[in-house]
């Protein structure tokens, strides 16, 4: 905490000059220091007590208690500050015997402001009674008990944590760019602190949805337990409704997890893109999600007939070394079903393929078959409809903007903290595209307006003009939670 006609050049040297000297020794140093000009200017004895005034040279004393307009500010003595950064209490006699107090050391105190501002040093002259002992400052109606640092530094702290740093990183940052060194259990609380409201955030804030999604999940591990990441994308706007952690597979879990991705009923999934596995049992055959186009990933499926390959070929599975020449055909006839490019060549290159699978009689090759023919409804899907894509690439790719950060995988140590990553890197991700596709709308809508102007006739102009209008406006309500949240903590100051 600093009186106002403090600048916060003068924090790091405690003053002893008396009287009026005192204001004119500030004003000639205050000349001599600053060399550039301080975009934030410390008017008060912290950044928590803004209308604290200037200190009266003839009383050199002010009452914290008439300073401030803290409802909650309830001392029983009265705290204020003195002439070279110094605290104390203002009665010279206790309270509870009349005994006089006397006077019992200093304790130093010391608050970093902001990046090139430097740090702040004021004392707390403590005073005790011969009878009662030592009379207590508490300041924590007014400043934080962990307010040492300024808040921007936390609001950076947050904004490496977003970019994929971890708190030991952001810790070296901070002592090579800014000079200060906090521990890494204050930049582990400042970004916890936001972490609930950034959950919170994202719970209820819906994203731009065209209803075609991709589904996947991150396999990792939290102290040595494995978990799973359930993650989903819009795979035309590029935003993820929805991410979550979870102990266990299933259908429960998976049910729990989409429909908290709709926003409960706010969107709507159309088609949905898998890749091989089943994981969510048989929940697309249930009420409310029987409906869901389900497509699966060509990529998925190849990477399996050449799995089955290599095994008829005697590698190992999982081996680099290409499938030998003389299993060319036989790699090229199950491509043939997953690359075709409509639903009759499907069909027709799937018997082709069948008469080649019992001709060869291998039981990898047959299950790796009958597991294509199985799944053939959902690899069509996409030929059906030019809106569902072939391949699960765009979920896959946003899987690296999550395992970006460094631990996510393999060393975290709590579902909470690896959730919390996920919050911070998908916020990254939604905050970032908003602006661009709110512009995207934005444009369409007054190219129809346009078209509108020049034919007033067509009812289905003035229907997506309309729509148009609409989606605007969920947008930028959308868009300001988002921002609302940056700006509060966030945003440098």
């Amino acid at each position: 905490m600093l009186p106002s006609h403090f600048d916060v050049c003068l924090l790091s040297e405690r003053k002893t000059i008396k009287g009026r000297g005192f204001f004119a020794e500030v004003v000639r140093t205050m000349k001599q220091r600053i060399l550039a000009p301080i975009p934030v200017k410390q008017t008060s004895l912290n950044k928590f007590i803004p209308a604290l005034p200037p200190l009266n040279p003839r009383t050199d004393y002010i009452a914290l208690s008439e300073a401030t307009s803290i409802p909650d500010f309830k001392l029983k003595y009265t705290i204020g500050v003195r002439e070279g950064n110094v605290i104390e209490i203002g009665e010279k006699h206790c309270l509870c015997c009349g005994r006089a107090l006397v006077y019992n050391g200093y304790n130093k105190r010391i608050i970093e402001l902001d990046r090139g501002v430097g740090r702040f040093v004021f004392y707390l002259h403590r005073k005790r009674c011969p009878v009662c002992g030592e009379i207590k400052i508490d300041l924590s109606c007014i400043v934080q008990g962990s307010a040492v640092y300024h808040d921007n530094y936390s609001r950076r702290a947050r904004q490496h944590y977003m970019n994929g740093l971890t708190p030991i990183q952001i810790k070296r940052v901070f002592a090579t760019d800014y000079g200060v060194k906090p521990s890494r259990s204050t930049i582990v609380r400042w970004v916890n602190a936001s972490a609930p409201p950034l959950r919170e955030m994202l719970d209820r804030t819906p994203v731009p949805s065209s209803g075609f999604w991709s589904y996947d999940e991150i396999f990792m591990r939290i102290r040595g337990k494995k978990c799973y990441d359930l993650c989903t994308i819009d795979v035309e706007t590029g935003f993820i409704p929805g991410n979550k952690i979870v102990p266990e597979l299933g259908r429960q879990p998976g049910k729990k997890f989409l429909t908290e991705a709709k926003r409960h009923g706010k969107l709507s999934i159309d088609a949905l893109v898998m890749d091989g596995t089943n994981v969510l049992g048989k929940l697309f055959h249930t009420r409310g999600f029987d409906r869901i186009t389900l497509a699966q990933c060509v990529m998925h499926r190849k990477w399996e007939v050449s799995r089955s390959i290599k095994k008829l070929a005697g590698i190992p599975e999982l081996s680099r070394k290409p499938i030998p020449a003389r299993f060319q055909p036989l790699k090229k006839r199950f491509y043939d079903v997953l690359d075709s490019p409509d639903e009759t060549c499907t069909y027709i290159a799937l018997e082709i393929l069948r008469d080649t699978v019992n001709r060869v009689g291998n039981k990898d090759i047959i299950r790796c078959f009958k597991n294509i023919e199985a799944s053939l409804p959902k690899i069509i899907a996409c030929q059906r409809d030019i809106r569902i894509p072939r391949t699960n690439n765009k979920m896959e790719n946003s899987h690296q903007h999550i395992e970006y950060y460094p631990s996510f995988k393999h060393r975290m140590m709590s579902s909470t903290g690896a959730q919390r990553v996920s919050d911070y890197r998908i916020f990254d991700l939604n905050f970032s595209l908003f602006p661009s596709y709110i512009n995207k709308i934005w444009k369409k809508r007054n190219e129809m307006k346009v078209y509108y102007m020049e034919n007033s006739r067509d009812r289905n102009a003035l229907g997506a003009l309309v729509h148009y209008a609409s989606e605007t406006k969920r947008l930028s309500r959308w868009y300001g939670e988002y921002s609302n949240f940056w700006e509060r903590y966030l945003a440098i100051r």
